[in-house]
């Protein structure tokens, strides 16, 4: 009988530690994905970052970031959406804004416009020597309604981000503010 006590409660404590986390940052609360580990903000208007787990072969560390400049500040959807792009040189021909397959939708009342970026990463936009980093891909999210904005983004490797999709897209159906 002890046994089984105690294999219950293993269960019950390794499910636990697999569910899913309800957080909030900055007033926007979302679910955090259970693989998904919570570290200490390294920059400042980072209201949260975790480490997203590598996939197989990946060499760099990826992290998801909910970002929050203040409420009313950090500019709109497309705003972001245009220093985004200007982070990345895409892979086509085309403009990056038509390459990032932005999309736009309603959730818990919020106005969420999403970006997926493919292509070589040069994150201050270009404007210097260095080469960037090909093979990255980014995931973000524009989350608009009341005390925010708020920016979600995941950054890094190619194979891991498209590993963390799912779970960027949950994150993302998750959100809704706390004021």
């Amino acid at each position: 009988m002890v046994r089984v006590v105690a294999v219950v409660l293993l269960l019950l404590a390794h499910s636990a530690l697999a569910a899913p986390l309800r957080t909030e940052a900055a007033g926007l609360r979302f679910t955090v994905p259970p693989t998904w580990i919570r570290v200490p903000t390294a920059a400042e208007g980072r209201a949260a970052q975790y480490q997203v787990p590598r996939a197989p072969g990946d060499q760099a560390d990826t992290d998801a970031a909910v970002f929050f400049l203040g409420e009313g500040k950090g500019g709109t959807a497309d705003d972001a959406i245009g220093r985004w792009c200007h982070r990345f040189v895409v892979a086509h021909d085309r403009p990056c804004r038509e390459a990032a397959g932005v999309a736009t939708r309603t959730v818990s009342g919020l106005r969420v416009t999403t970006v997926d970026l493919a292509g070589t990463y040069v994150a201050d936009g270009g404007g210097s020597d260095r080469p960037g980093v090909s093979g990255y891909r980014m995931l973000g999210a524009v989350v608009e309604g009341p005390g925010g904005p708020w920016l979600v983004e995941v950054l890094g490797p190619a194979a891991t981000v498209a590993a963390a999709k799912a779970d960027f897209d949950a994150l993302v159906a998750s959100v809704d503010a706390h004021r």
